[in-house]
């Protein structure tokens, strides 16, 4: 393996003739090619590894294996457009698999219910504990492209199953005051996202089998569930009304809702 100051490159990593189709923001399709993957995957572990901001693109060559070291910069501009690149890769088959669950509503003959698209939601992301051949990296990948305050609005085209998902549950949560919808709806993404990466390295070291990861996934999702439609206390009913100035409020103020889009990958 190759040290690169730190990091250390992908091992046994031979993409010689591989191809990866998937597609780009407008839903056109793109093709990435060995080196291209090589890019990605390195970029995918050395920032789930260390931060988004703590790798640079002359790390992440060096970890593909590139004698270029202008590779990344070639192939996706910037830090940010190697993120892109990252969440494109996986988001296809990601969504996908949501696709294909959330396709069940259809064919359902009864009103679905939060938890249904819940596990919509969770599944495909619990799927990606299972063992691969070049590890587990992408939900770390992703808790950590959340903490480095980049803008998460335009990724939410590589995931629209999930933002159709999160559009359903909200519109099940209808008694909620807004605000409070909102705030709960984030706090699925997000919490979802943390608590499958807080695991992801049990996966590396092949202590997850498939019952584990089942049990794990049924779990966080009766968690969201929960947390998801469970009553409003009081004490949280009193502090919304003191901060309106309204007995019965409906909503947060304004200000509040400034970052209120969701982040559904």
């Amino acid at each position: 393996m190759l040290a690169t100051g730190g990091f250390v490159a992908l091992p046994g990593a031979d993409f010689r003739g591989q191809t990866v189709l998937t597609r780009d923001y407008d839903g056109s399709v793109l093709q990435y090619g060995p080196g291209e993957i090589a890019l990605i995957l390195a970029a995918e572990r050395l920032m789930a590894e260390h931060g988004v901001l703590g790798v640079s693109l002359r790390q992440v060559n060096l970890a593909a294996g590139h004698r270029n070291l202008g590779a990344a910069h070639y192939h996706f501009g910037s830090r940010e457009g190697l993120c892109r690149a990252v969440h494109r890769y996986r988001a296809t088959a990601i969504d996908g698999r949501r696709s294909e669950l959330l396709a069940l509503a259809t064919a359902a003959d009864h009103e679905l219910e939060v938890r249904f698209y819940v596990e919509a939601y969770v599944l495909p992301l619990a799927d990606l504990l299972l063992p691969r051949e070049m590890g587990c990296f992408y939900l770390r990948f992703l808790a950590q492209y959340h903490l480095s305050s980049m803008d998460v609005r335009p990724l939410q085209q590589t995931s629209p199953a999930a933002y159709f998902a999160a559009q359903k549950i909200e519109a099940l949560l209808p008694y909620l005051p807004q605000g409070i919808r909102r705030a709960r709806m984030r706090d699925l993404m997000h919490n979802a996202i943390s608590a499958l990466a807080n695991v992801e390295h049990l996966a590396n070291e092949g202590s997850l089998g498939e019952d584990e990861v089942s049990l794990i996934a049924a779990n966080l999702v009766d968690t969201l569930t929960a947390a998801l439609t469970c009553p409003i206390s009081a004490r949280t009913l009193h502090q919304i009304a003191r901060m309106q100035g309204r007995e019965f409020p409906s909503g947060f103020p304004k200000r509040n809702n400034r970052r209120a889009s969701h982040s559904v990958f």
